[in-house]
């Protein structure tokens, strides 16, 4: 403000100087209201407790004595995998313990994991019955998609074309459970860590002996997703 010019005069000179855009302060009032030049009228009101704004994303943070709920980020391997985690890191202490946490995702614990690329909110409550909410997204660490996919047939005659059953982006996953059983439902192979190179299923009974040619089922667990589907074997 220029020395000597009133309060009423200081906003019409920041009226005069920028148009629409303009800020006043309520002398004697606990509200800002705000606009922006070049932008369409954003109101913002700000007391010592809350913000409410319409047309534009503002801070977390108020000008006193803030609710505030801090979120740490660990990213997902890759597009597909659920191997993410948000955890809360820090609460106003003005919320009282115990503390109850809601997740978007149902989770009810301070931290939500299992979680795949997207974004995640978690409301956070006193027992004084005070909360706040914040959000934050799980990104993952490779932009590929590694969701499993699994091939539907094999031909295990030694001829280096599909010998074996190939699972896309095996890799990716610490839980990589394969059960394959016949027509009848009877188990014939498994293991609790399948991957492409060197346990993998060739069309061989767990005894080691040759399984016939005809349709096999199988059910894995990747991490914490489970998949069903069936297996042709042909030579």
């Amino acid at each position: 403000m220029m020395i000597g010019t009133s309060y009423a005069q200081q906003i019409e000179l920041d009226r005069q100087l920028i148009g629409s855009g303009y800020t006043e302060y309520d002398n004697g009032s606990d509200f800002t209201f705000s606009a922006s030049l070049g932008e369409p009228l954003t109101i913002t009101r700000v007391n010592t407790n809350l913000i409410l704004s319409e047309g534009f994303q503002q801070s977390n943070y108020v000008l006193s004595d803030p609710l505030i709920a801090q979120l740490s980020v660990d990213s997902a391997a890759c597009i597909g995998a659920n191997d993410g985690a948000i955890t809360v890191s820090f609460v106003s202490d003005k919320l009282t313990e115990p503390l109850v946490y809601q997740w978007s995702n149902g989770a009810t614990t301070e931290s939500a994991t299992g979680l795949v690329v997207g974004t995640y909110s978690v409301t956070i409550t006193g027992a004084n019955g005070l909360s706040v909410t914040n959000s934050a997204r799980v990104s993952p660490i490779d932009s590929i998609d590694c969701t499993p996919g699994f091939y539907t047939g094999i031909t295990p005659n030694n001829d280096g074309d599909n010998d074996y059953w190939h699972v896309d982006n095996a890799f990716a996953f610490s839980t990589k459970e394969v059960s394959i059983f016949n027509r009848y439902g009877a188990l014939v192979w498994e293991t609790d860590d399948y991957n492409n190179t060197n346990n993998s299923f060739t069309g061989l009974h767990r005894n080691g002996q040759p399984l016939p040619v005809g349709t096999y089922y199988f059910i894995a667990k990747f991490d914490d997703s489970n998949y069903k589907g069936w297996i042709e074997i042909s030579r």
